[in-house]
């Protein structure tokens, strides 16, 4: 959902409350007639649900808006983890079949082809800076 649908909303519900609003003008300025008071009631009540509605809805926009955005980047995240399990598990394919038809992997087959194999060397960099640094 985006900014405009609440905008436009909330433009829908403002013209509805101008518009009972006029209405209850009208039947006030109007000559009394039976069930007078019970139609300026009903509009009293539409009134008050219309603005309740408004009020809410600017309350609770942003939220919407902020819990719509995190749905919309979990998805996403949930789509790169995929794509990279996928990746992993093609590299890893095709490493065992290269590997099965005789040929030699070499460290440097790792590297251009594992982000897992690149992965691993980087966390071992650190591994042993710490150790030297421990020392």
């Amino acid at each position: 959902m985006s900014k405009k649908i609440i905008e436009a909303t909330l433009l829908r519900l403002r013209g509805s409350v101008m518009e009972t609003f006029e209405a209850m003008k009208d039947l006030y300025a109007a000559p009394a007639t039976e069930g007078t008071v019970d139609q300026m009631a009903q509009l009293a009540n539409r009134l008050a649900a219309l603005e309740g509605g408004m009020l809410t809805l600017q309350q609770y926009a942003p939220v919407i808006e902020e819990q719509v955005k995190a749905q919309k980047l979990e998805e996403a995240l949930a789509v790169t983890r995929q794509l990279q399990k996928e990746d992993d598990a093609q590299t890893a394919s095709d490493l065992v079949e290269e590997a099965a038809s005789g040929g030699t992997i070499t460290t440097a087959d790792l590297e251009e082809r594992s982000p897992t194999y690149r992965k691993s060397q980087v966390a071992a960099r650190k591994s042993k800076k710490k150790k030297k640094k421990d020392e």
